[in-house]
């Protein structure tokens, strides 16, 4: 398997807003960036590369029966092109807020109640996190032979790692409208399972755990770092429209509980600290085969 580690480095211009799992509408945010919204950031800016570089066509929503899904997703997800992602706060400060707004909802409602002009607007709870030059490093480990059998033919003269290259370049956005965001410097990095369990990783990224590991951290009400449960985006239905409520998985984030629940996103922690936080509840069952254990731990 040939495989490579893409890590993206940027600033947040303002904040970003991700609607939290079960909820509806425009309500509270999720404090980070889930792995699904990394995934589509990336998508989104391959889109972009395809469209106006290649001057390839790229269907925005695709029909498969009474399932609609996103063809670009699709096809990295389901052949597991991308194997893993992660995210991390590396500098900077995001300050997580629910506002009451009023909002012009008339493009959202049935049309069988456009008729009643009362319901065209309404009062929304809207969550954000005001995150203004906030630096962040997102990272996708991928898998290069099946990145090149997706993507060959698509791009005349342009080697896969270049198009995946470009295509990190061209992320506009983390997550939807506000989620405006600057890449600063993008590294492809070819690795091997070997390098992957000693990568240096300092400040840490978020990761998904085992649900019995979650369990004993939650019962040990755990103070030093943070559980976040996100969208199982492996699944593939959830890029389609047949996504199943309750395919959620537990990631552990490298931050003080108490401050992520007072609604303070700060720099995440070195490795070491959460390697110790787990290992003690855990008993040894630190991150196993996923992506990047850290050397330092």
């Amino acid at each position: 398997m040939s495989l490579a580690l893409i890590r993206v480095e940027g600033v947040f211009h303002w904040g970003l807003w991700v609607r939290q799992a079960y909820a509806s509408a425009r309500q509270d945010s999720v404090p980070l960036p889930p792995p699904s919204t990394l995934v589509g950031a990336l998508a989104s800016g391959l889109a972009a590369v395809l469209r106006d570089v290649c001057k390839a066509p790229v269907a925005e929503l695709s029909y498969a029966g009474e399932a609609i899904e996103v063809p670009l997703i699709a096809k990295l997800v389901k052949s597991s092109t991308v194997i893993e992602t992660y995210f991390k706060v590396v500098n900077g400060y995001g300050i997580k807020r629910v506002d009451i707004t009023r909002m012009f909802q008339a493009p959202y409602i049935r049309r069988a109640n456009l008729q009643d002009m009362m319901q065209w607007f309404a009062v929304r709870t809207v969550g954000k996190v005001y995150s203004p030059h906030m630096r962040f490093e997102a990272a996708y480990l991928v898998d290069l032979a099946k990145a090149e059998s997706i993507f060959k033919g698509v791009c005349k003269g342009l080697a896969v790692e270049s198009l995946l290259k470009l295509g990190a370049l061209s992320i506009s956005r983390i997550g939807p409208v506000e989620g405006i965001v600057t890449v600063l410097r993008v590294c492809i990095d070819s690795v091997s399972p070997t390098t992957i369990t000693g990568a240096p990783m300092s400040p840490c990224p978020y990761f998904e755990i085992r649900d019995d590991l979650a369990s004993k951290l939650r019962q040990a009400q755990l103070a030093e770092a943070t559980l976040i449960e996100f969208w199982d985006w492996k699944d593939p239905d959830f890029w389609t429209s047949r996504r199943s409520a309750g395919k959620v998985r537990p990631y552990i984030a490298p931050l003080n509980r108490s401050s992520v629940e007072s609604g303070i996103i700060t720099p995440f922690k070195p490795c070491t600290f959460i390697k110790d936080v787990v290992v003690a509840v855990g008993k040894g069952i630190y991150v196993e085969d996923r992506l990047y254990p850290c050397s330092s731990c």
